[in-house]
């Protein structure tokens, strides 16, 4: 089976690894980033444990790339007071930086024989693909491509 995936984006790349495990062949097609598109190094992720398990499932070890946050303080104000503490000593949750998971991911990807990824010059060619039967399935979680909707039988 082959999926075609619209959109570089975290979402894309972990659906990829997901079913890349399940045996199915994966194209990603997405237009080039704009080159004035910053990227937010200080963006981060919480992750709960159970999201932790799903990834590992899936070869995605985050943990070497994120951090445990076991205790959380609120302070009124300018004040040493705390209005609001969360305090556990196994952990609350985990968080990892978006662009390092991002990373991580793609290069693991980019390894694989099942890993197709595509570069679309233009608008119409979202439509080109959809129109010929190389793919089972499509799944837009790009932004860009605005003009697909749910007539095309993609999965949004």
């Amino acid at each position: 089976m082959k999926i075609c995936l619209f959109g570089k984006n975290l979402t894309n790349l972990i659906l990829s690894q997901v079913l890349i495990k399940k045996g199915i062949s994966v194209h990603l097609y997405h237009q080039k980033k704009n080159k004035l598109a910053k990227i937010n190094y200080n963006r981060t992720i919480g992750l709960s444990f159970e999201n932790i398990k799903f990834l590992k499932k899936y070869d995605l070890d985050v943990e070497k790339i994120g951090q445990k946050i076991s205790k959380i303080f609120l302070y009124k104000n300018d004040s040493k007071e705390t209005f609001l503490k969360f305090d556990n000593k196994n952990s609350l949750f985990f968080i990892v930086k978006n662009h390092l998971l991002f990373d991580s991911v793609y290069k693991k990807l980019k390894k694989r024989k099942d890993f197709k990824e595509n570069i679309i010059k233009k608008d119409s060619d979202y439509l080109k693909l959809l129109k010929k039967k190389d793919f089972q399935f499509f799944v837009n979680s790009d932004r860009k491509s605005t003009r697909l909707n749910s007539s095309h039988q993609i999965i949004s």
